[in-house]
């Protein structure tokens, strides 16, 4: 008894697990096909009936995964194809359309199966949810339901509703990155030794939202950042990283072999360690509407000799090196 009960609390932690995250189609074809099994007796008769979805062609791709996973169990035997088309075109009934329990225990009953799987795909904003369930056709019992969540970007699904093929981007190599609650990505580190790195706008269909403050340190190579222009969050002028409205620096590569550099007058912030250890840089030109300048800023710029700002921008701690003369226009 005490195994059972364990056996079942596992079933049911693994299912909240999978509901609680994304899953691919194939992983959920496959656990749906893994449930019914486990569920229905050995041998049941079972036919594979409709999938309701907004694409014909979605709902045969399911229907026909469905049957050959069930097929390959060799525990069920799976009703042809053929004969369950020709009842359906009998009862006038379309893949991809709703079915009534009493349409279903009709079909079935016609069909001589003992057991009928339908299923649905439902979009819910975030995700699309893949339902899936035999249900008994004596007793109108669902046996072995499932519901799932699937990417709402998952390229699969994608293609089989709407016939395009999702954007694919790709991840440049020494970009270290974390998905945050399944939701978005931060960039965590760069240890490539290219010398351009792009930020993508999404990555495994998430949107790149955050990049760590010490993603570029050490990067000595690295003279140029530029961004996908559908990132949402990040942009990028003349090869330096800022936020998207293009008021805040982020990151002045530390290759950069530029010695002179004057910031755009549409920032009005300069991150901490935006300019950290840029040797070749030796002057630089703050406009006015720079209000505040982050800890560390030009730290280890050892050849940075000529600063102009205003003296109405808050300054933050170890900013300038020692060589710098500070020249203010005001």
């Amino acid at each position: 008894m005490q195994k059972i009960r364990l056996f079942l609390f596992m079933l049911l932690f693994v299912h909240a697990g999978l509901f609680a995250q994304n899953v691919s189609l194939d992983q959920a074809v496959q656990t749906s096909a893994q449930a019914i099994e486990t569920r229905l007796p050995k041998g049941a008769k079972t036919a594979v009936l409709t999938f309701t979805s907004t694409s014909q062609a979605f709902s045969d791709y399911i229907i026909d995964e469905i049957a050959t996973a069930l097929s390959a169990s060799r525990n069920i035997q799976v009703i042809d194809r053929q004969h369950t088309d020709a009842i359906r075109k009998e009862f006038k009934i379309q893949f991809s359309g709703d079915v009534s329990d009493a349409e279903v225990k009709r079909i079935g009953q016609q069909l001589g199966a003992q057991y009928v799987v339908t299923g649905s795909l439902v979009d819910i904003g975030n995700a699309y949810r893949f339902r899936m369930a035999a249900i008994n056709i004596e007793t109108a019992v669902r046996e072995g339901s499932t519901s799932l969540n699937i990417n709402i970007n998952d390229p699969q699904v994608t293609f089989l509703l709407t016939g395009q093929r999702a954007a694919q981007t790709s991840t440049p190599e020494g970009l270290l990155y974390e998905i945050v609650d399944r939701k978005t990505v931060t960039i965590t580190q760069y240890i490539g030794n290219a010398a351009t790195v792009n930020i993508p706008s999404h990555i495994l269909d998430f949107p790149v939202t955050s990049i760590g403050d010490y993603a570029f340190f050490g990067c000595i190579n690295l003279t140029s950042i530029t961004v996908d222009n559908r990132n949402s969050s990040y942009s990028s002028i003349d090869d330096i990283l800022f936020d998207k409205n293009k008021t805040t620096i982020i990151k002045y590569p530390e290759g950069k072999k530029e010695d002179a550099y004057s910031i755009p007058s549409s920032v009005t912030d300069i991150c901490d360690f935006a300019f950290f250890k840029c040797i070749n840089l030796a002057s630089i030109n703050i406009p006015s509407s720079v209000t505040s300048i982050g800890d560390y800023a030009f730290h280890q710029c050892e050849n940075l000799t000529s600063v102009t700002l205003s003296r109405r921008t808050k300054i933050g701690e170890g900013v300038f090196p020692a060589s710098a003369r500070i020249i203010y226009r005001d």
